[in-house]
Parts: structure tokens; sequence; C-alpha cells
């Protein structure tokens, strides 16, 4: 069982650290196709992807509330119980990031028919295996120290990732707090990616680095994707864009912090 355990660590921290591992996950995202059963046409891609992430969630808001109480238990408890509850805060992230992977890739449009965003599940599904290495592992620790008050900037940030106030069918601001259990947040990439990453930068420098580095750079390839698409849409995507600054600013926060040598 220990030369298992030496050979996960060794095998993730060696991928972790090559520069042409990032790389990969790039060209994962620029070149693997979406597969649509129906009306596929290259013109119209952004179109098929803006229909199946907008409509590929709404059959799931009966289970939100699950979802979202889940969420809020497991920061509670990784705050109360430190490190007793490591394992099982671990296992949730890594059901999470696959059930993210599968239920918002994975859609069935009125358009496009039924629709596969191969290559956003491949990235999460790689991030999924990397909280699973994380749960063998048990590298986090989760003991509080005294941190500078600069070092709570996430959590607003991590507090409006969860919130998600956006009216899902027009992409404008809907503040209802009704969405602090119904919003699609739980089930989003986009919105999860800041809500775990923000906990776990409250416990730097005690952090699984090659975890991090690569939840935190696959947050940076779709915070810049998603970023882009106010240059396309201003009207559109104003809102949507603000939206993912929390995605953008905490994925690149943590990739640094990971890359960092201990002191």
């Amino acid at each position: 069982m220990d030369q298992t355990n030496k050979l996960n660590k060794s095998l993730f921290e060696s991928l972790t650290q090559k520069w042409c591992f990032y790389l990969i996950l790039i060209l994962i995202w620029m070149f693997i196709p979406i597969i649509v059963s129906k009306n596929f046409d290259y013109t119209q891609i952004n179109q098929i992807v803006k229909e199946a992430l907008m409509f590929g969630l709404v059959p799931y808001v009966i289970i939100q509330p699950i979802l979202h109480i889940m969420i809020i238990v497991m920061v509670i408890g990784i705050f109360i119980f430190k490190n007793k509850f490591r394992r099982f805060f671990s296992i949730w992230v890594a059901i999470n990031y696959f059930l993210v992977a599968f239920l918002q890739n994975i859609v069935m449009t009125i358009t496009y028919g039924l629709v596969f965003l191969t290559q956003n599940l491949i990235l999460m599904v790689i991030i999924g295996i990397f909280w699973v290495h994380e749960i063998k592992s048990c590298k986090m620790d989760y003991t509080l120290e005294k941190i500078p008050l600069w070092r709570y900037w996430v959590i607003p940030l991590a507090f409006l990732a969860f919130w998600f106030p956006v009216d899902r069918f027009t992409g404008m601001p809907d503040f209802n707090l009704s969405y602090l259990l119904y919003s699609d947040s739980t089930l989003a990439f986009c919105m999860i990616t800041p809500i775990y990453l923000a906990v776990i930068s409250l416990f730097y420098p005690k952090i699984n680095r090659p975890t991090i580095r690569v939840n935190s750079f696959i947050g940076i390839i779709f915070g810049l994707i998603n970023i882009m698409n106010v240059f396309i849409s201003p009207l559109n995507y104003w809102w949507i864009t603000i939206l993912h600054i929390p995605l953008l600013s905490i994925s690149i926060y943590m990739f640094i912090l990971s890359i960092k040598k201990e002191k």
C-alpha cells in the first residue's frame, strides 16, 4: 500500500511539474470536438454551446436545494471538525466535479438534440481524478491558523459564485434570495470552483499542490473563455462576465500559490 501511495504521489506531482501537461490541457479544450446529434454546423458552435449551457441544468432545479445544503454542510464541517472531516470533504468535492462533468456537459437541447461538450467533460473528469488522489493521500491540512486579514478577500467572491444571482433564461441580474438554494451554481463548474478554491486558500500552504494546480489551471482556462465573451457580445454577456470574475481571479491566485516553493 505504501509503495502504491508513493507511486501515485510521484505520478501526480511529476505530471503537474511539467509545462507540457498544461499545454495538453489547453489542447484538449481547443481541439477535442463537441458532439451534436442533429443540425450540426461549425459556424453555429457558439450558439450550440450557449444553448447547452443555458438550458442544460434546468431539469435539475428540483435537486438544487439538496446540493446547496450539502456544500454548506461540507464547508462548515471542514472548519469545525478540521482534519477529522477532510476525507468527507474531498469525497464530496470529487463527487461534485464528476456530477458537473456529466450533467452540465451532456445535454438534451431543443435545436441540436443531444449535445456532448466533450472537451469540458474531459477537463472536469481530470479534476475529479485529482480529487480522488487527495481522498487517498489526505495531503490537505485543514488546521486553520492565524492568517492576514487580506487573505479573506476570496470569501465575498465565493459567496457571489454560490448565490449566482442571474436569471437562467435571460442572463440578466436577479438578486432573488431564493437562489441561495435554487441557483444552478452547484452543478456549474465556473461557480463551484471559486467556492472550493476559496476555502482551501485559507489553509495555504498546507495544501495538495498537484490537485490545486490542476483545479486552478483549468479554472483559469474557463475563466478566460467566459470573460472574453463580453467582447463578443457585451450587451448579452456583461452580467455573466461579472459573475465569472470569482472564477478567474481566485483560480489565478491559487495557481500562483500552488507553484510557489514552500519555505
